[in-house]
């Protein structure tokens, strides 16, 4: 039952998101009136703003499909007055970005929403949304393209498209072309790996591929990584452990999601050739169908997973003894709202404060892991209560959480804590694929795609409804000019 009930849960989200985005069965039809003044920025004042698009949200949590087949109303209009006829009656929130538009890409410039209103039937509405300046930063080099990862990775910065990957300092702008991969390797996505350095760790990028784990180190691609007849691998991740009580030798743990399963390998510095290597690979296609592992996230002695048939941690001492039965280690645990189990979607670690954060179906959760129970002191973080969270990371000072349509940064740095929203108008790079911290964590980079569905897990394809891809950051300074909302 726990299992038909992730399923259920997955497939009507999906199509409830990424399939309908459903007009509300309505007679009644309103019209809507937006005067536009884009103000007196220095953008607006230079001419650059020169379309404007009008998205309307429902209260629930939809976006309306309009009569051509586009989820945003387009006007070629930096001033004036916009006036949208034939809108299902009811409640919506509607969502206005101001922008330039340049070869079929729009970049947001201003952006505003009206908040939830009522659209009366047969009159026409005049909408009155205060504007802002968008707070992201565009990489020119990426502009609408379908940017399928992200990450950051000591003092730079790596996204891909296609097969090609861009490097930038710290920076997605300017970014630059780096050496095309071996023939034969398609890029899946990008993370942040790591590996031995004169008796420590050091971090670098690693490439995930049809063909496994590719180590970019030392501006070499490091192709014997790969376990023999690899597979494709959706995200790697790593965890060092120097010499202890436990260990003998400085050692890596290394964890892979890869489609309908997961695996790694444990390496310590007298087992240095690939040659030698044995890699775990949990394939777990027969137990349910779907996207099996969702995210996981590695701390100290523990990878923490989460999946469709539910949340569970494994420890590091399971993979370095190579347990045959790997699944059957597994320590399940939960994440209960009203009594009820909610699906978990991704976690990530904060190492300062020693909590996980843990994005569900029904809002960001925070818990301290536990030697016996797993997690305690599980909290709920407030005004996250009721959305759905598909992407969660952590730096020092910050955390972002995702939804399909929003972008939530806590400020962990205040007393109390202070929560940040964005809507994705605020200038989302299309549906969001990757999202990393960079710059110490003061910076956060976020690649989209233009041809992706908005669930990261849907089996489903077509254009994104509110973007057409990219690659942009967004400084934590900038949050001076937001108000929280709480």
């Amino acid at each position: 039952m726990k299992n038909i009930k992730y399923l259920l849960f997955l497939v009507l989200t999906v199509a409830l998101l990424t399939s309908c985005f459903f007009n509300p069965a309505v007679e009644d039809t309103a019209s809507i009136s937006l005067k536009l003044n884009p103000g007196a920025s220095s953008r607006a004042l230079n001419g650059e703003i020169t379309h404007a698009r009008v998205f309307l949200l429902s209260d629930g949590y939809s976006l309306l499909k309009f009569q051509d087949g586009n989820y945003h109303f387009e006007a070629e209009n930096s001033s004036g007055e916009i006036v949208i006829t034939g809108v299902p009656s009811g409640n919506w929130n509607v969502l206005l970005s101001l922008g330039k538009l340049s070869e079929g890409v729009f970049e947001e410039i201003k952006y505003g929403e009206s908040g939830e209103i009522f659209l009366s039937p047969g009159v026409k509405n005049e909408v009155n949304i205060a504007l802002k300046e968008s707070p992201f930063t565009v990489s020119a080099t990426l502009s609408g393209k379908n940017v399928r990862g992200v990450v950051g990775v000591g003092t730079k910065v790596y996204a891909t498209s296609g097969n090609i990957l861009y490097e930038g300092a710290s920076s997605v702008y300017p970014m630059s072309e780096i050496p095309a991969l071996p023939e034969g390797y398609s890029i899946n996505s990008l993370s942040r790996g790591m590996w031995f350095d004169n008796g420590s760790s050091a971090s670098e990028l690693w490439i995930n591929t049809t063909k496994g784990i590719v180590p970019y180190r030392g501006g070499v691609y490091k192709t014997d990584f790969p376990q023999e007849n690899p597979v494709s691998v959706l995200k790697s991740g790593a965890m060092y452990f120097p010499v202890d009580e436990d260990r003998e030798l400085p050692a890596i743990l290394i964890y892979y999601r890869r489609p309908k399963g997961f695996g790694g390998i444990y390496i310590d510095t007298e087992n240095l050739d690939p040659a030698n290597w044995e890699w775990t690979n949990v394939d777990l296609s027969e137990s349910l169908a779907g996207e099996l592992i969702y995210d996981f996230t590695i701390r100290k002695d523990y990878g923490y997973f989460a999946s469709s048939i539910g949340a569970f941690r494994l420890s590091e001492a399971v993979m370095r003894e190579g347990d045959s039965d790997i699944v059957a280690q597994a320590e399940f645990f939960s994440i209960k709202e009203g009594g009820e189990e909610v699906v978990v979607f991704s976690l990530d670690f904060d190492e300062e404060a020693g909590r996980l954060y843990i994005g569900t179906e029904k809002g960001v959760y925070s818990a301290t892991p536990h030697d016996t129970e797993v997690l305690a002191n599980i909290t709920r973080i407030g005004n996250t209560e009721g959305y759905p969270f598909f992407r969660v990371s952590v730096s020092k000072n910050y955390a972002a959480f995702l939804t399909v349509y929003d972008l939530f940064i806590l400020d962990k740095s205040t007393t109390p804590a202070k929560l940040y929203k964005l809507r994705f108008n605020s200038g989302f790079p299309g549906s969001i694929t990757g999202m990393d911290w960079i710059n110490d964590g003061e910076t956060l980079v976020l690649s989209g795609a233009g041809d992706r569905p908005l669930v990261p897990f849907a089996e489903t394809t077509g254009a994104s409804p509110i973007g057409e891809g990219g690659l942009v950051s967004l400084d934590m300074s900038k949050l001076e000019k937001l108000e929280p909302i709480y």
